[in-house]
């Protein structure tokens, strides 16, 4: 069981990750409101932040700026209806290493891919990798 923030200010989408999330056995965090993201991964461990790139009141770029000038380490998995491409091409640049999941497919296929960056995270964790703890 790993423990999962969303940040997603569509409540649909939102709901369906939590729902298909807590089906398979995480334990879930939803915020529509980015403003609430740094006391949320301050107060508590999370294993993975699920952020959508297009928020209402700031950008993801701005949301992955505002967690790195915080110095807080967890990995990303970017969720957008637009595709990566166009978010690239974007003035705002993510700078760290993340995942990028589009919303334009099944359920089923978004959440595949969320065990699959999981799998790869807990991988490089026991290999020594950038987010293993000490």
């Amino acid at each position: 069981m790993k423990k999962i923030l969303i940040i997603d200010d569509e409540k649909t989408v939102s709901s369906a990750l939590s729902f298909g999330l807590k089906k398979i056995g995480h334990k879930i965090v939803v915020i529509q409101n980015p403003v609430e993201v740094i006391p949320q991964l301050k107060n508590s461990k999370f294993d993975l932040l699920i952020l959508d790139y297009n928020l209402t009141l700031f950008s993801g770029a701005d949301v992955i700026k505002l967690i790195d000038n915080h110095n807080i380490q967890i990995p990303i998995v970017i969720i957008s209806s637009q595709n990566a491409n166009e978010i690239a091409n974007r003035e705002l640049r993510i700078d760290r290493e993340s995942n990028f999941i589009s919303k334009d497919q099944p359920i089923s296929t978004i959440l595949s891919q969320i065990e699959n960056t999981l799998l790869i995270q807990n991988h490089n964790h026991y290999l020594g990798g950038s987010y293993a703890e000490s």
